[in-house]
């Protein structure tokens, strides 16, 4: 299920590329970046409700979908 979602952001990516390619490189437009990150964290916490967990028991889901999602949006960015 992961490989087909970064599948499918790679293929979104490279529909609308001209699109990030404007507003991820212009400083003072952080609202996509922020959208990206926002929609990946969701969709990080949803995925990993939907699992067996029983190994990140005593780990933050918070923290992992941050971290998750924030790499996701800056691969989009670079």
């Amino acid at each position: 299920m992961l490989r087909l979602t970064t599948a499918e952001v790679g293929n979104h990516v490279e529909r609308f590329r001209a699109i990030y390619r404007l507003s991820l490189d212009d400083p003072a437009d952080s609202g996509v970046h922020e959208a990206l990150v926002c929609h990946f964290s969701e969709y990080a916490l949803a995925f990993m409700a939907r699992g067996d967990r029983s190994e990140l028991r005593d780990a933050n889901p918070q923290v992992i979908a941050q971290f998750m999602a924030h790499g996701f949006a800056g691969a989009i960015k670079a």
